[in-house]
């Protein structure tokens, strides 16, 4: 366990302590990489989600506009049923 505690805090060997400021460093960078990749996933999932809902499917079928203004169905059609 001692061990353990000196490796943890660093110990008293020069070459262990520089490799531990090392991957120290290393950790920190890693960390701050997996930041960023996070961010970076979160905008592109959203764009996605954007895309999704305001384009239609490649595969889905255009289907031609017509203007059909109110003037143009008959009254009876317009009438409440009643």
């Amino acid at each position: 366990m001692a061990k353990a505690l000196l490796g943890h805090l660093g110990g008293s060997d020069p070459a262990t302590a520089a490799e531990l400021v090392a991957l120290r460093r290393r950790v920190r960078e890693l960390q701050d990489e997996v930041v960023v990749l996070r961010e970076q996933m979160q905008h592109l999932t959203l764009d996605r989600l954007d895309t999704e809902f305001t384009s239609p499917p490649l595969s889905a079928p255009v289907l031609p506009v017509h203007d059909v203004s109110v003037h143009d169905v008959p009254v009876e059609e317009l009438s409440p049923v009643g």
